[in-house]
């Protein structure tokens, strides 16, 4: 397991994420789904070490953190994170005209070898459906490729070979809405391609993710935050059901389990009056 230990984030006066703690299963993908606000992103961030945790003065003696390995992720030099923990955020502003295999090229962790390099960009190329983009300009690229092109860049960073020492050691791998900006085609093949990747990287997916359909297909574990605070997780059947879809969306929804899936009914769904807070 990965455990998540006392994660909260305060910006100003106001605290974004409270108290965010759970144990998340090893090798498989985790969700964190929720209303726009309620502090998806920004706990991600946080787990990623780009935002700090707060501990607040009289809670000085609680454990916090990011814990793979049995040791504190966020408690280590950012140069050894990076072996461990690889993140794709959801904007890059990369401005200057690299190629596409110089881009995927920048995730590699030490200085490999020319052929190396090339084997290792073919092949995560190939899981992100980027390899006829290799000798494009990254600026020329649409939204969604430029997209696939950073989950490619993500994927050779914590990329192990097998007779390496550290590919059995927990690696995990942050992904803040991976496939919002990409067409329904390759947001099925981007989910599918993640579970390929952990099937031979054996590491752990923490996602960001809003569709809901695309969840009950491709998640194993949710966490279902409400106005920054975790209000349930656990296996997605044990998530989805229509009360917490109710609180957390403002929905209403009938759903049923089908082939061991949440399945919900396209014409239950009814909006509730919004409510501000």
């Amino acid at each position: 397991m990965i455990a998540i230990k006392n994660i909260s984030v305060k910006r100003g006066s106001k605290r974004l994420v409270h108290q965010i703690s759970a144990e998340i299963p090893s090798r498989k993908i985790t969700m964190i789904m929720g209303e726009n606000g309620c502090g998806k992103s920004t706990l991600l961030a946080a787990l990623s070490g780009e935002l700090p945790v707060d501990i607040p003065s009289h809670e000085q003696h609680i454990t916090t953190g990011l814990w793979l390995n049995q040791t504190d992720l966020l408690s280590m030099p950012i140069t050894e994170q990076a072996h461990y923990r690889a993140i794709l955020r959801q904007k890059y502003n990369l401005t200057l005209d690299f190629y596409v295999h110089e881009v995927i090229a920048m995730g590699a962790r030490e200085h490999l070898t020319r052929v190396k390099m090339y084997t290792l960009i073919q092949k995560v190329a190939e899981l992100t459906h980027t390899q006829h983009l290799l000798n494009r300009v990254y600026t020329s690229l649409s939204g969604g490729e430029q997209a696939r092109v950073q989950l490619a860049r993500v994927f050779l960073q914590l990329w192990r070979e097998y007779d390496e020492s550290t590919y059995s050691s927990e690696r995990l791998l942050l992904l803040d809405e991976p496939v919002a900006s990409l067409d329904p085609y390759h947001q099925h093949y981007i989910c599918q391609a993640i579970e390929q990747y952990i099937t031979y990287q054996n590491v752990s997916v923490v996602l960001v993710m809003h569709d809901l359909y695309l969840a009950t297909r491709y998640a194993d574990y949710i966490l279902l935050l409400h106005q920054g605070q975790l209000i349930a997780h656990g296996d997605v059947c044990h998530v989805f059901n229509s009360d917490n879809i109710r609180y957390a969306f403002q929905i209403d929804t009938q759903i049923e389990i089908k082939n061991q899936r949440p399945a919900i009914d396209p014409e239950s769904i009814r909006i509730r009056p919004y409510e501000t807070y």
